[in-house]
């Protein structure tokens, strides 16, 4: 609400006041004349007791507790209770000190017009008109017992008392006419001073009201402006949005394609072994048959000379068979990961195995910096599950942790520990007894590309992918445990049967 409204309610308020305090002073100043008359009564009838008949003194008897009970009624702010009671009082005691003194010989009844004026000020015209039709009835009923001769006769006052009696009236309705008078001008005054401060007000909310319309316009004009930007750069956001995303992918499957990489580099490596030894043997085994045949063909062959062909030859055949075994082993390997990590087919699979040809593929590439690759599983723990997820996991965990965890170290050691949990849960743990995480890397550890190898072929894309993986695929949590100089603990829960189980809380101080 407008200052100027306030300002103007205030006005109103005020003028409310005003009235219901000038009608308390008029009642006060009623009561007051009206227990003024009575005394003046008592004291004339004192005075002049042996000229007046009791029934003149009925007003004074009548008067007495209406005064009493209108003061008490304004007392408890009750007003126009104790003025209705003061006029209507004052009637009735009038009518009845005119019924019992000869009728219309009495100058009290020159009080009936201002008790209709007093009731018209106060009360309202209804009042006033009520009062009015009283008054009119009972002067009608005292001139028709009058005229019936059934009022007794009741000597007139004498002429000094009758105009006490008038003039007291006189000053009274004068007293009160002009009471009213000017508290009607006082009050015609202020309303007419507040309906002009009304009207300049309406008019200042009429043209706040335009000001206020045009605003509006502007401001649904500014709101459509604003909702056209926001929808195309919605769909310029949902654009890049979607370009970002599209980038993420590539950078994941190259994430994978680099591994994978690597992990065929260090296998082609490994296979470089044991097909290097099948070949030497292979050769050796063929000039050994080489010679046997020049031996047979030059003639008779001792029994040693055969012996020790047929010796070396076993021997040759022994490693061949051993180094071709040995390439087979590592071929099945790198191939059941390969296909279980190209296909994302849910199968039955044995952890151990599955985590031992991991380990398989990864001990090559780390040899040479005498990284150790561990497995620990108690018992054996059937899953049902996406093993190429699984095999994703351990092997960005174990690579993150041969990368990162022994810089500036010549050996170390990576563990895989997996144990069941109640409930048909899993526990796989890749811990590390490297130099461990600072508060600040375990924060960011698994946002994407982040990395403290930035520069040396660190994509920060391997924790994250990580993390998704054992979220969004195996329905597990992936957490992490680190201290610096106390190694790295990433902790894998996950259920047995992927859909079944309900893991437990996060772990304390995990991130």
């Amino acid at each position: 609400m407008s200052p100027n409204l306030d300002h103007s309610y205030f006005r109103l308020s005020r003028l409310e006041t005003s009235a219901r305090e000038r009608l308390r002073r008029v009642v006060r100043l009623m009561v007051a004349l009206t227990a003024l008359l009575l005394l003046t009564l008592i004291s004339l009838g004192l005075l002049v007791e042996h000229q007046l008949p009791p029934q003149r003194f009925v007003a004074v008897v009548c008067l007495m507790p209406t005064v009493a009970l209108s003061y008490a009624l304004m007392r408890r702010e009750r007003l126009r209770a104790a003025a209705a009671t003061l006029a209507w009082g004052a009637f009735l005691s009038v009518a009845a000190q005119a019924v019992t003194t000869g009728g219309l010989n009495n100058p009290g009844l020159f009080a009936f017009p201002l008790l209709i004026l007093l009731a018209g000020a106060l009360l309202g015209p209804a009042q006033a008109l009520a009062l009015a039709v009283g008054e009119a009835l009972a002067l009608g009923f005292i001139t028709l017992t009058r005229s019936l001769g059934l009022q007794p006769a009741v000597p007139a006052l004498p002429a000094p008392t009758q105009g006490l009696i008038l003039t007291f009236l006189v000053a009274m309705s004068y007293l009160a006419l002009r009471y009213f008078l000017r508290s009607h001008q006082e009050d015609m005054e202020e309303i007419a001073g507040l309906n002009e401060a009304l009207e300049g007000k309406v008019q200042a909310l009429h043209t706040q009201g335009l000001e206020l319309q045009r605003r509006d316009a502007e401001l649904r004009r500014l709101n459509l402006e604003l909702e056209a930007r926001v929808a195309e750069r919605t769909q310029e956001l949902s654009s890049a949005l979607a370009r970002l995303q599209a980038a993420q992918q590539e950078l994941v499957e190259a994430e994978k394609l680099t591994a994978m990489g690597s992990l065929v580099a260090g296998v082609a490596h490994e296979l470089n072994t044991p097909i290097g030894n099948a070949l030497a043997s292979a050769t050796t085994l063929g000039a050994t048959a080489n010679e046997m045949a020049q031996c047979v063909a030059a003639g008779p062959v001792r029994r040693s000379e055969l012996l020790q062909l047929t010796r070396r030859m076993q021997d040759a055949s022994e490693l061949t068979e051993r180094s071709i075994h040995r390439a087979a082993h590592l071929v099945h390997s790198f191939k059941q990961v390969a296909v279980d990590q190209a296909s994302e087919r849910r199968r039955c699979f044995e952890l151990a195995e599955m985590l031992e040809e991991v380990l398989e593929m990864l001990r090559p590439n780390f040899r040479h910096r005498q990284i150790e690759f561990q497995r620990e599983v108690v018992g054996e723990i059937q899953m049902d599950s996406y093993p190429g997820a699984l095999s994703q996991v351990v092997m960005n965990l174990a690579l993150n942790a041969a990368l990162h965890a022994f810089e500036g170290r010549p050996t170390g050691c990576v563990t895989l520990r997996a144990s069941t949990l109640p409930q048909g849960l899993i526990k796989l743990v890749c811990e590390d007894d490297g130099l461990g995480m600072d508060v600040a890397t375990q924060r960011r550890v698994f946002e994407p590309f982040f990395t403290t190898r930035l520069g040396k072929g660190g994509s920060g894309l391997g924790l994250s992918i990580a993390r998704n993986l054992s979220m969004q695929v195996l329905g597990g949590r992936l957490e992490l445990e680190s201290s610096p100089g106390q190694g790295s603990r990433f902790i894998l829960t996950m259920p047995a049967v992927l859909g079944e189980g309900v893991l437990p809380p996060p772990l304390e101080g995990g991130r």
